[in-house]
């Protein structure tokens, strides 16, 4: 169950099961704590997916993109390499870079 994610591109503002979720991240630490990017952020869920926090930085570059990796020790660490939307899969600034988060999305 995906209870919280946003969809942005239907009607149905917050869907039971997510749609195309790019990745699903688990720590080895803590299975229970995992994160996903799809096309409408990037989530971190808490207790094994019954519910998602959306962590995207929303004034920032960490919002969209396809890869992401979690600390396989520190289950507070995700990485991710931003694209600039769900429409224009490209690198922001045509550079690579990669957003880090060390305290579960809340500043990156």
């Amino acid at each position: 169950m995906n209870k919280l994610i946003f969809f942005q591109c239907t009607t149905l503002k917050f869907g039971r099961y997510s749609h195309t979720c790019f990745l699903v991240f688990a720590c080895k630490s803590n299975i229970n704590g995992m994160w996903q990017q799809n096309h409408c952020g990037i989530y971190r869920t808490a207790n094994g997916g019954d519910y998602w926090e959306d962590i995207s930085d929303k004034t920032g570059e960490a919002n969209f993109g396809f890869a992401i990796a979690a600390d396989l020790k520190n289950e507070n660490t995700v990485w991710v390499v931003p694209a600039i939307s769900d429409g224009i899969r490209v690198a922001i600034n045509n550079s690579v870079c990669v957003c880090r988060t060390g305290n579960d999305g809340k500043s990156w």
